[in-house]
């Protein structure tokens, strides 16, 4: 479960939902990039993982959203990797460092509702 959305005794309508479910086996790696990076990257490209310690190791992930819309305060714009987990390997939340070749830049997994979603 990934976010519970009632608490007992709270009553809830019956079409409402009280919790969802989270998918462990994809994580999504939210990177910041700096904007000197942008139109380097393509959806589908794959991208060097390196989880932090205790976990460590290298995994491919694939470019999923690159925004196309860039921050003018930070000089900065978004890319969303997703990282396969099939055994649950990677804790979401881990930090982790995605190697770009010239600079690594540093993001962490986060859990995102499954695409099929069921809700109680």
């Amino acid at each position: 479960m990934a976010f519970l959305i009632n608490h007992a005794p709270e009553s809830r309508h019956i079409n409402e939902a009280i919790f969802t479910l989270a998918r462990m086996d994809e994580l999504h790696v939210e990177l910041v990039v700096p904007v000197e990076f942008y139109g380097r990257f393509t959806l589908g490209q794959t991208l060097k993982v390196f989880p932090q310690k205790p976990i460590g190791g290298e995994y491919a992930g694939k470019i999923i959203v690159i925004d196309p819309v860039v921050d003018a305060g930070s000089g900065t714009f978004g890319i969303r990797v997703l990282l396969a987990n099939p055994e649950n390997k990677i804790p979401a939340g881990i930090r982790c460092t995605v190697d770009l070749k010239k600079k690594k830049l540093v993001g962490a997994p986060e859990v995102h509702p499954s695409k099929n979603q069921t809700m109680v």
